[in-house]
């Protein structure tokens, strides 16, 4: 599940994983106390490589373009990856994007870095 934001330079193009907070169901959106519980991360569903029945769930990732407007960008990807699960084909619309951390690739993408967004 990769999605290119824009074109442009390769080597301004970072891997990325999103990590869609949502409530469980929708009272929980007109609480005015926050409870962990009350909310979900959004997994993806994924086929395990050489496993036919069997699926990984995963957090949402994408390629991000150095120079582009991240949070837009970010937020366009989130509704359009959601559209398929989401009541209505609608799509998850999100109000902000925070970078919570970078943190080093291993395995095939050793040396190069990601960022985890919320």
């Amino acid at each position: 599940l990769c999605h290119q934001l824009s074109m442009g330079n390769p080597e301004n193009i970072e891997d990325a994983y999103v990590a869609v907070i949502r409530p469980k169901n929708t009272a929980s959106l007109n609480s005015r106390e926050y409870r962990a519980k009350s909310y979900e991360i959004l997994l993806h569903e994924v086929p395990i490589e050489g496993q036919k029945k069997k699926r990984k769930k995963v957090l949402l990732e994408t390629k991000l373009q150095g120079n582009s407007e991240i949070t837009q960008g970010i937020l366009d990807y989130v509704v359009e990856t959601t559209k398929p699960i989401s009541p209505a084909n609608q799509g998850i619309r999100g109000k902000r994007v925070v970078l919570m951390k970078k943190f080093p690739l291993d395995g095939e993408k050793m040396g190069r870095e990601a960022s985890l967004f919320i």
